[in-house]
């Protein structure tokens, strides 16, 4: 697998010209892409976390709750194994607190297992229950479930292949306007960013 596009990293998320996994199916077109594919593919044009994977994927009126959050992890860990084994993302580790070390691109099994891993997305936070008028009963028990702190940050890459196949849009939440709506056009995704240049939240 083949480094390009300068130093690897969150912030020059075209890392590699990947090739998809030996022996598995045709690549999805961008119509068989699951809402939380298509939302995972967008956020990692920017190399961002699986932490802002989740929140851009929660509904607005769970947006300001952070323990509200854990109910939409699920399918993103799902979808985004599925991503990582179809060789559409990759996936960059970084221990915490950022700065102490140096990152690292995982390798494609050790990466599947990280996104799979709920708690890799999302941790109860006791001290986020702000709102006296939550319900906190339907956090029962949570505090007990998860193994402390975050201790790594994993961040999605989008590889070249996704790129050129089409399969990084926006808006991701949107089925492709047609050609004779007055709709605004997709956001062309496909094409690489400049070597070096940073991008999002990782400048």
């Amino acid at each position: 697998m083949m480094i390009a596009g300068g130093a690897p990293g969150p912030g020059n998320p075209v890392l590699r010209d990947d090739e998809l996994v030996a022996d598995s199916a045709a690549p999805p077109s961008w119509d068989e892409l699951t809402a939380e594919q298509r939302c995972i593919l967008f956020e990692g044009l920017f190399g961002h976390t699986l932490i802002d994977v989740l929140n851009a994927w929660v509904p607005d009126e769970d947006a300001p709750y952070w323990n509200r959050k854990g109910a939409h992890v699920a399918p993103l860990t799902r979808a985004a194994r599925a991503l990582v084994e179809m060789g559409l993302i990759d996936i960059w580790q970084e221990t915490l607190p950022l700065g102490d070390g140096e990152g690292e691109l995982m390798l494609s099994g050790p990466a599947a297992e990280a996104v799979s891993n709920p708690e890799n997305w999302w941790r109860y936070d006791p001290d986020d229950n702000w709102d006296p008028d939550e319900d906190l009963t339907q956090y029962t028990g949570l505090a007990d479930t998860t193994g402390g702190p975050m201790t790594t940050l994993y961040s999605v890459i989008t590889t070249q292949t996704a790129r050129d196949l089409g399969l990084a849009r926006y808006p991701w939440r949107l089925s492709p306007p047609r050609a004779d709506c007055g709709e605004p056009p997709l956001l062309d995704c496909t094409a690489a960013w400049p070597a070096g240049k940073s991008q999002g939240r990782h400048e």
